[in-house]
């Protein structure tokens, strides 16, 4: 449900409603959560589901930027574009402290 009010910094529009992205669980990062944050932000949403695994990929990012809640990742990931993908991973670095430059260049 959308409001006139500012979004908050770890919040989203997709679909016309406010999701709120959630800082990263030690289960996710343990799940490879930061080698898929760095392909997502690398490639970007179009390269990436051209291979197999691609849309795997996606959806372990977005189980853990949205805490395993399927009925917002159902909700959403058929909605997602370019340009949202990239105002996730902006939320994400942010709410997580993530320094990824250095890194983006050995991927």
């Amino acid at each position: 449900m959308m409001n006139n009010l500012p979004l908050a910094e770890d919040e989203i529009i997709i679909n016309g409603e406010v999701i709120k992205v959630k800082p990263v669980k030690v289960k996710h990062i343990k799940n490879n959560f930061y080698g898929h944050y760095l392909i997502l932000k690398q490639m970007g949403i179009v390269k990436l589901l051209k291979y197999a695994d691609g849309e795997s990929v996606l959806k372990k990012f977005l189980n853990a930027v949205f805490n395993d809640n399927q009925k917002i990742i159902e909700k959403v990931i058929d909605e997602l574009d370019n340009d949202k993908i990239k105002k996730i991973l902006d939320i994400v670095k942010k709410i997580n402290e993530i320094d990824d430059e250095e890194d983006l260049k050995n991927v």
